[in-house]
């Protein structure tokens, strides 16, 4: 009889069928061992380059962090003053609101030019700041054409390449600060016309 205090014996693990391990061929230890600290050397490079591009300036894009939290607060604000402003009303108190609108764009490009060494910092922000110029300059002369009472549509500047250069000025702010659509397509808050 087997004594119930001494653990159970199992038999070994037998493999019935059992092959001899594949040649290894010389070659293929050699390519383990150059292709080990090659991928190390390719993963360090790529680290390096990632750090080095992100350092630098993107040509078409609002991407250095002091400019980005200007011009996001800057813009915020504006973009809620321009939201806020309805229009309706008689041709006069129409073109009124239009210039309102203009003026809290103003105030925000003067906020952002303030701080001198920004425009140095960020490559497209002058360019940007300017295309915001010009959709003000648009903007006085429909204002001025509202107030006469004549029915046109805003007429938004172009770039060189014929596209309207809101367009130009969303890619460059993207996601900090996107063209309010009140600034581009009027909409009156009245059924009375222009």
């Amino acid at each position: 009889m087997s004594d119930p205090r001494r653990p159970v014996e199992y038999p070994p693990r037998v493999q019935r069928w059992r092959f001899a391990d594949p040649p290894v061929s010389r070659r293929w230890f050699w390519v383990a061992v150059v292709t080990g600290p090659l991928a190390t050397l390719v993963l360090l490079g790529a680290f390096v380059s990632t750090i080095v591009v992100e350092s630098r300036d993107a040509p078409g894009l609002l991407d250095d962090t002091e400019v980005v939290q200007v011009v996001g607060e800057e813009c915020e604000l504006m973009t809620s003053t321009v939201e806020g402003l309805t229009l309706s009303g008689p041709p006069a108190d129409r073109a009124r609101t239009l210039r309102d609108q203009n003026e809290a764009v103003r105030q925000m490009l003067q906020e952002i030019r303030a701080l001198d060494d920004l425009a140095d910092r960020d490559q497209p922000l002058q360019a940007w700041l300017e295309d915001w110029d010009r959709l003000v300059e648009a903007r006085e002369a429909y204002a001025e054409e509202v107030a006469g009472g004549r029915e046109i549509d805003l007429s938004v500047p172009r770039d060189d390449d014929g596209n309207e250069i809101t367009e130009r000025m969303d890619g460059a702010g993207l996601l900090v600060c996107e063209v309010p659509e009140a600034l581009v397509t009027p909409e009156f808050g009245d059924s009375r016309e222009v």
